[in-house]
């Protein structure tokens, strides 16, 4: 899996604050299987999600290509 899809990219968001960057899943995560970056679009919260809302969230399908990363 590649790894820049645990990395939510800095953002800023609806209000204009700037929100900086952090990989998946973060330190403060009790559940470590939220390792994927989920967001509805570039301005909206960013956070860490799990292998499957990741695949509903961000419409893609994770064993479809051989970097296992498809848009639907």
């Amino acid at each position: 899996l590649s790894a820049h899809y645990r990395v939510c990219e800095p953002y800023s968001d609806n209000k204009g604050r700037y929100h900086f960057g952090f990989h998946c899943p973060r330190l403060s995560d009790n559940n470590k299987t939220y390792m994927f970056c989920c967001y509805h679009n570039n301005t909206a919260f960013k956070y860490c999600c799990n292998e499957s809302e990741f695949q509903v969230v961000m419409q893609v399908n994770l064993t479809t290509t051989s970097d296992g990363y498809a848009h639907k």
